[in-house]
């Protein structure tokens, strides 16, 4: 029996990781039923999107291009024994760029089974993130207007925050029993890590440590958070460089050691929780009947985390007076 599984995100749950291991690993996964193709010129299947959205290069494939690569998938695979893996976080984006879910429904239609996969993390850890993502791009809002937007848009940077929405738009070209979501808080603490569970999604017979890995093992990781923050503040209104944002988190290591830091106030923290957290138990009761034990993690930060407006002292008065040393 053929099948294929549509990893679509969501972004900042380890896709990049788990694109570059998958990619490394193809041959390996191959030998146990497990089809990774390349496509494009990246290790993710972005490229696939182009059926339906433009996508900026060097992700994006002209529409002609990405249909004949759907094509080839489906003539070689859906006749098969095998399982076919592709995984862009980009599928699960509600704003901009929005890929039909009906029409790509139908496009993998001909395979026997057919799942989407979908990683959900908390949203304050889900902000914080998208957060530091911008930074490392390009020269990010304010962090007030940045959250406000995530409080009331329920979007950031086009990513959505309410899990229902994104539950609904999978709906509109898949089945209730199609769709499959994993905590990423969940996943991450499991045997294997987010790369395990993945992999037993899969149903393979090898586990995560049986993987190469890539490169140094991680990829797309960011400096502590409120380096991250600091250095947005020097380099405004210009993005603040890599050598930049690795001077400020070595500074941020020295003040607090192996502690955890954060963007957020602990007020910040209650309000991403007031919003979202009945939000999150309403989709957790909608999927009940087919995934019982789901949860989206809290809508919290580690308890041993450092919060932005406990800092002061530690951090933010001894760093503006070596500013000047910074800059």
């Amino acid at each position: 029996m053929s099948r294929i599984v549509l990893h679509v995100g969501t972004h900042k749950t380890a896709t990049t990781h788990i694109q570059d291991l998958f990619f490394r690993n193809s041959d390996l996964l191959a030998k146990h039923g497990i089809v990774y193709p390349e496509i494009g010129l990246n290790r993710g299947h972005h490229g696939l999107l182009g059926k339906w959205v433009d996508l900026p290069a060097p992700y994006g494939l002209p529409q002609a291009d990405a249909a004949m690569a759907w094509d080839a998938i489906v003539e070689e695979h859906a006749v098969s024994d095998r399982t076919v893996f592709l995984s862009s976080e980009e599928f699960s984006r509600l704003h901009g760029r929005i890929v039909d879910m009906a029409a790509l429904a139908a496009t993998v239609a001909p395979f026997d089974d057919v799942t989407v996969l979908c990683t959900l993390r908390n949203q304050a850890g889900f902000v914080q993130s998208v957060y530091q993502q911008i930074a490392d791009d390009r020269a990010p809002m304010e962090w007030d207007a940045f959250l406000d937007r995530a409080m009331h848009a329920q979007h950031v940077d086009g990513l959505t925050l309410n899990y229902l929405r994104l539950h609904d738009h999978f709906l509109s070209g898949f089945a209730p029993d199609q769709i499959r979501f994993l905590s990423y808080e969940v996943a991450s603490a499991g045997p294997g890590g987010i790369v395990g569970a993945i992999l037993r999604e899969l149903g393979a017979p090898i586990g995560a440590d049986a993987l190469e890995p890539f490169a140094d093992g991680r990829s797309n990781v960011s400096v502590a958070p409120v380096a991250t923050l600091a250095a947005t503040l020097i380099a405004a209104p210009k993005r603040a460089d890599r050598a930049l944002m690795q001077r400020v988190d070595d500074h941020v290591r020295q003040v607090f050691g192996g502690e955890r830091t954060s963007l957020f106030s602990a007020g910040e923290v209650s309000a991403l929780d007031a919003k979202y957290s009945p939000l999150n138990r309403r989709l957790e009761a909608r999927l009940a009947p087919r995934q019982p034990d789901f949860r989206v993690a809290p809508v919290s930060v580690a308890p041993a985390t450092v919060l932005r407006d406990r800092m002061d002292e530690a951090f933010w008065l001894p760093f503006c007076r070596d500013l000047a040393g910074f800059a």
